[in-house]
């Protein structure tokens, strides 16, 4: 995958509030904090955006650049604009318009019933709905981030592409699961296979990371506000893929989250066409695959939170079976 992400404990406090104080932040109020950055209220219409990346400035600026080439009017939901982008010795800290709403991640766990069954809905309504966003622009690369040219759309299509995306991560991981499953190899080869042999089909923008997370809803979790968080894992491909992450990364860490996929799958196959099952399933699978060592700090990641959670997706036999059906 594209760039690793920031590490929001790299964070030195000096740092922090020297430039929040730059940027007139005079009492800073912590709106939330995750894995990459912590953000802070600069006004009613405005927030910044803290992260420990100050060699990722060209990034920033390529992410202001992206969301000012999107063309949002056809979704019922806002996108992050950003502002200004602006460096202090190791942070950099983007200046966003200020999207209302809170994340769905927060009221998940308050919910139950058919507030829950409602929510899960709205959520799966955004991630279809993403598909409709356009750009002004064309891309050049499948890959929102890809300096090097990997992705190039003019060289290769995005079936080619993306199989030697898995290939390349399977030659790292693969060793892990197998371990696991003396059969992976040859399943692995099969889902390769799959993919490279997709029919083509019309690229759109592909989010990458959408889990509840990064959905911003109303406080009676009945309406989304916002999407936010596009940025190094998002992607032009099928829209099959973003439906496969999200329903992949639903409620992830959650400790029933075996009965809980398995309940909201009816509710996603049910939308897709029958014939369009399969490789929903095999990106699911594969993309499983591709984050497995993601976050994992360690040569061998199967103490990792992440790499577990791919490898009970990979265990799946279900969707092994209708990944290569």
């Amino acid at each position: 995958m594209p760039l690793s992400r920031a590490d929001v404990t790299a964070i030195m406090p000096h740092d922090r509030s020297a430039l929040l104080a730059r940027l007139g932040v005079v009492e800073p109020t912590l709106l939330a904090a995750g894995t990459e950055a912590e953000v802070y209220a600069l006004d009613a219409e405005r927030l910044v955006k803290l992260y420990a990346a100050a060699e990722r400035s060209e990034y920033f600026n390529t992410l202001k650049a992206f969301y000012a080439n999107v063309q949002a009017e056809h979704v019922p939901f806002k996108l992050p604009r950003i502002l200004d982008v602006v460096q202090h010795n190791t942070l950099v800290a983007l200046v966003e318009e200020r999207i209302s709403g809170q994340p769905l991640a927060a009221i998940l766990p308050t919910l139950d019933g058919p507030a829950l069954r409602h929510a899960e809905t709205l959520y799966l309504d955004t991630v279809f709905q993403i598909q409709a966003l356009a750009l002004r622009t064309p891309p050049q690369t499948y890959l929102l981030f890809d300096a090097a040219g990997i992705s190039s759309t003019a060289s290769q299509s995005f079936a080619e592409f993306y199989a030697a995306l898995l290939q390349s991560k399977l030659d790292q991981v693969g060793r892990f699961f197998t371990a696991a499953d003396p059969r992976f190899g040859d399943k692995a080869d099969a889902l390769l296979a799959a993919i490279r042999a997709a029919p083509s089909a019309p690229g759109v923008l592909v989010h990458g990371d959408f889990f509840p997370g990064n959905v911003l809803v109303n406080a009676a979790a009945t309406q989304v506000c916002g999407v936010i968080d596009f940025g190094s894992f998002t992607l032009f491909g099928p829209y099959l893929l973003d439906v496969a992450l999200a329903f992949g990364y639903y409620r992830m860490y959650d400790q029933q989250r075996r009965s809980i996929r398995a309940a909201l799958l009816p509710a996603v196959l049910e939308r897709i066409p029958a014939g369009d099952h399969a490789q929903f399933f095999q990106f699911l699978l594969a993309n499983a695959i591709i984050t497995a060592n993601l976050y994992a700090r360690a040569p061998d990641p199967r103490t990792d939170g992440h790499f577990q959670w791919a490898q009970e997706l990979v265990a799946a036999a279900a969707y092994w079976r209708q990944a290569l059906r």
